[in-house]
């Protein structure tokens, strides 16, 4: 690991949002094949390369890549408000990146993410995340679904996914999918969607 990072101001100020934006950050950190294990879960992450390069409260991933366990990644993009968000709850991040990737397998991500092993997942979109976010994916694995070259964007905001153009090839055959899921509402989520 390579660093050139100064952080600015008082620790104390992170405790609260109203003095958190006094606090700034900047420089860079540089990884080179690092692994390590995350949370109770014992997450592997391996062969992390990559640039991070900080300014005030966001954070630019140049060429970011390694394996989280059995998929692998490479994203480039920023993460806006991202110190703050690490700190804070209920406290707004915007995300707009790309991805590319071999390989992911979205069983094993969901049951890390949503921490059971059960196949039922409840579904919602945090009202504090807007994503804008594209993938070039060569394959991926959920359940018996299991497509290729998957490509496409996703737009989140005000707890509303938009999809345009996703494409893949499955089951024989290639599909272009477009949709929307409101999720305002959780106990009626809406979903709109088209394919070809």
């Amino acid at each position: 690991i390579k660093a050139d990072f100064s952080f600015e101001g008082k620790v104390s100020l992170l405790k609260k949002k109203a003095t958190a934006q006094q606090v700034h950050t900047n420089g860079s950190i540089e990884t080179t094949n690092v692994k390590f294990r995350y949370s109770k879960q014992n997450i592997h992450f391996i062969d992390l390369n990559g640039t991070f390069q900080f300014n005030s409260n966001d954070l630019a991933l140049s060429n970011v890549r390694g394996k989280f366990e059995n998929s692998d990644f490479q994203l480039n993009g920023f993460f806006k408000n991202i110190v703050t968000f690490l700190f804070f709850d209920d406290q707004p991040v915007g995300i707009e990146t790309d991805l590319k990737s071999n390989f992911l397998d979205v069983d094993q991500l969901f049951s890390i993410a949503f921490k059971e092993s059960s196949s039922d997942y409840n579904f919602n979109i945090s009202p504090n995340l807007n994503l804008n976010f594209n993938c070039d994916v060569k394959s991926l694995k959920y359940k018996r679904f299991k497509p290729t070259s998957v490509k496409g964007d996703l737009l989140v905001k005000n707890q509303v996914a938009v999809s345009r153009n996703i494409a893949l090839k499955a089951m024989g055959g290639d599909l272009t999918l477009n949709g929307i899921v409101d999720a305002k509402n959780p106990k009626a989520i809406e979903v709109v969607s088209s394919f070809k």
